[in-house]
């Protein structure tokens, strides 16, 4: 004979052959109270609990009557059930709810008030390490946050995930009241997430990853790797950390103006930095919130601090502005009020330095999965100008004294971006005009050498057009003097690069004429034929 026992009402066999369960024959629990309540029907249930119905009765997730009226921000049924012996300590089974929390979360201060007066306690946590006074502070609930604060509940508590506090979760949120009221029950502005180092990339002693703009988890073993594959010539660079995000640098991450401005006049600095020494504007910008960017500058920020990895805002404003297409979408500037030529202008009027050069890739580049973009250590934002053949932006940063000389680590020049260095297809940004304005802009007005090769390959500008099989620009720097017979370090000639030179390239056949007509050689060697 088998022996079965019961664990928490369920009956099974010892060997596991068989699987009984008690419940099936147990009669079915009453959840007249919290279903009526859930309604919001205070007539029903007042008629419950007068016939002695259990008013601690919960349903299957463990909500009771005493959640639902929370969760319905009804103070009215709340006192209702509190007189009649509600537990405030009860839990959800599946998200260790309070009656609190729910309350929090929707902003009820007279229903918080309640629930405090009962004995609720005020930093109680769900599973995920939230607070009342952190729901609370991301509905905006001021009066509830005055409650909570006056009741106990402590301001500066981290939720368990990154180490986000209330103030966080305000200013995220664009709550400028409710960030004035933690900041007047002794909130912290100076507090940072936690700092995560990520591990080396394989080949330097481990793998892994991070990222996202503004700081949670990028591919930062990957991206290593490549800036390692990129800067041959350099010592390997380790990627730098993430996190160290204060409420300052949410608010501008998001684009919260208001909230900016709370935190501001509450005394943080517009100048504070992140794990990677971003700032708040750097942040905004890189994240397309060009009007936070401007607030910013208004209020003070340094437009020449750069993040660990060279950027500034003014390379940033123009990588955004065309940013690559890729699996993750990248920010959209298309609601703000300013161009990314307007911040340009505003940051090069208070001083931004026109030259500055990037220490290495930015990651956030082609997050998650973006093309083949050279290495852009060593770029300038006349160079990413060039990349996208953006003119205007090119004549704004000459006109306040960019060098359009200044190439990337690798030797590229903004010629070669211009002509498709990097060209990935349609991953690739440009502007609608093309990149032939700007490739006649860098040679008519500039004087751009048109057989500049880069330092790593060895390629020119005819390479690079031959690469996305641009006759027309192949011609105009014939006429200006390119030669077409200019070999790479590979062996790759410029009719080379027109036919299928990788993967998902197909041959272009009447530009490999044309080059072949003008005397470049052709080796047949199609990848992808």
């Amino acid at each position: 004979m088998f022996r079965r026992r019961v664990v928490s009402g369920v009956g099974f066999c010892v060997t596991g052959i068989c699987l009984l369960s008690v419940l099936m024959s147990a009669a079915p629990a009453d959840t007249r109270v919290p279903d009526v309540a859930g309604k919001g029907d205070k007539a029903a249930l007042r008629a419950l609990l007068k016939d002695g119905a259990d008013v601690n009765a919960a349903q299957g997730d463990g909500m009771t009557a005493l959640h639902w009226a929370a969760f319905n921000g009804d103070s009215e049924m709340t006192q209702l059930l509190l007189v009649a012996g509600a537990n405030v300590t009860s839990k959800t089974r599946l998200a260790n709810l309070t009656p609190l929390l729910l309350a929090a979360e929707t902003g009820s201060a007279p229903v918080v008030a309640s629930l405090v007066k009962a004995g609720s306690d005020v930093n109680a946590v769900n599973s995920a390490g939230m607070t009342p006074l952190m729901l609370a502070a991301t509905a905006g609930a001021a009066d509830a946050i005055d409650v909570l604060l006056k009741g106990g509940a402590k301001p500066n508590l981290k939720e368990k995930t990154h180490g986000q506090t209330a103030l966080m979760f305000a200013a995220a949120n664009d709550r400028a009241e409710a960030i004035a009221a933690l900041l007047a029950g002794g909130a912290d502005y100076k507090i940072a997430t936690a700092v995560v180092q990520p591990p080396a990339p394989r080949g330097f002693g481990g793998g892994g990853g991070r990222g996202n703009r503004g700081q949670p988890p990028a591919p930062a073993a990957a991206a290593a790797a490549q800036q390692q594959n990129n800067n041959d010539d350099n010592p390997f660079i380790p990627p730098d950390p993430s996190g160290g995000m204060t409420p300052l640098l949410y608010a501008a991450r998001e684009g919260r103006i208001q909230a900016s401005r709370a935190l501001l006049d509450g005394g943080a600095d517009v100048n504070e930095r992140s794990a990677d020494k971003s700032t708040p504007l750097l942040v905004a910008t890189i994240n397309g919130h060009f009007d936070t960017a401007m607030f910013l500058l208004e209020r003070g920020a340094n437009p020449n601090l750069g993040s660990g990895a060279g950027a500034t805002a003014l390379y940033g404003a123009v990588n955004v502005q065309w940013a690559p297409k890729v699996f993750y979408p990248q920010p959209s500037t298309r609601l703000e009020k300013n161009s990314h030529i307007d911040l340009m202008k505003a940051l090069l009027d208070r001083g931004a330095d026109p030259n500055a050069k990037l220490l290495k890739d930015l990651w956030y580049t082609g997050y998650n999965g973006g093309g083949g973009s050279l290495a852009a250590a060593g770029a300038t934002a006349f160079w990413r100008a060039a990349h996208s053949g953006d003119v205007d932006a090119m004549r704004l940063l000459v006109s306040r004294g960019a060098n359009p000389g200044m190439t990337s680590a690798n030797g590229v020049t903004p010629l070669l971006m211009a002509a498709g260095a990097a060209y990935f297809g349609t991953d690739e940004v440009v502007v609608p005009q093309g990149r032939m304005p700007a490739v006649r802009y860098l040679v008519d007005e500039l004087h751009a050498d048109v057989n500049a090769i880069d330092t790593r390959g060895g390629f020119s500008a005819v390479h690079h057009a031959a690469h996305r099989g641009d006759d027309d620009m192949i011609l105009y720097l014939v006429s200006k003097g390119a030669r077409v017979d200019i070999v790479a370090k590979n062996g790759q000639t410029t009719a080379d690069m027109a036919n299928g030179p990788r993967q998902r390239v197909q041959p272009y056949q009447e530009t490999i004429t044309l080059l072949m007509g003008l005397g470049a050689s052709n080796s047949h060697k199609c990848v992808s034929c």
